[in-house]
């Protein structure tokens, strides 16, 4: 906290440069992003000043809008844990069918436990699960029960936090590092394709952070993969 606070206020007060960022989420441009600390470590270049959103979620505004795309008017889409921050794109799109489910939220559709969800096989097109495998107990009984909810066909866009220059999965004993169980290595690849037919590891930094017409950066960290999962 005091690292990452620090080179905060360092920013703020001294950096007066042009703009080399552009947030995909709310249009921000500017020198610097802010740094963003949690419980075991801190991230540099994390956070959004306007709208505080992170790498990871700069990165999946545009993988969603691309996927949003392949889809028809009618495609039924499930969002656990919801960030309000992709509201704009996925609940007011009002040509699909939107829904939410956590297992602690109360303004959710459905108030289920990833590991056992309440819901019928084959519901949905696209499931996104975003920072939420790791929180859990038994991550198999989780990708389990989000490819039985996908329809054939459908995809289940995921995203855990995890050291992916790293081959294995490291495992904790304990709950202090932001209730997490895991911290996961490419090892969980393998884990994935027991569950479903094809997972391709999209690296949203390569993909998306370049892409701006004006030279600015998204400030999409490097190896901030999304493992997005066909049934």
């Amino acid at each position: 906290m005091l690292v990452a606070d620090g080179l905060n206020w360092l920013k703020v007060t001294f950096i007066t440069s042009e703009a080399k960022v552009c947030c995909s989420i709310c249009g921000y441009q500017g020198a610097f992003l802010y740094h963003h600390y949690g419980d075991r470590s801190y991230s540099l270049n994390s956070s959004c000043p306007q709208c505080n959103s992170r790498s990871r979620h700069r990165g999946l505004f545009f993988l969603y809008q691309d996927l949003l795309l392949l889809l028809s008017k009618e495609s039924k889409i499930l969002h656990f844990a919801p960030e309000p921050i992709f509201y704009s794109l996925l609940r007011d799109n009002s040509t699909m069918h939107y829904r939410t489910a956590d297992y602690f939220l109360s303004d959710v559709d459905y108030k289920v436990d990833i590991q056992k969800i309440d819901i019928e096989s084959n519901m949905f097109d696209l499931v996104l699960c975003n920072h939420v495998i790791e929180h859990v107990p038994d991550d198999d009984k989780a990708f389990s029960e989000l490819s039985r909810i996908l329809k054939p066909k459908g995809c289940a866009v995921i995203t855990i936090p995890g050291d992916y220059r790293r081959r294995d999965t490291i495992y904790f004993n304990h709950l202090r590092f932001n209730g997490h169980y895991r911290d996961y290595g490419l090892d969980v690849v393998r884990k994935l394709e027991k569950y479903f037919d094809k997972v391709e590891v999209i690296d949203l930094n390569e993909l998306y952070n370049s892409n701006n017409a004006n030279g600015l950066t998204h400030g999409i960290k490097k190896f901030e993969y999304a493992f997005v999962c066909h049934k």
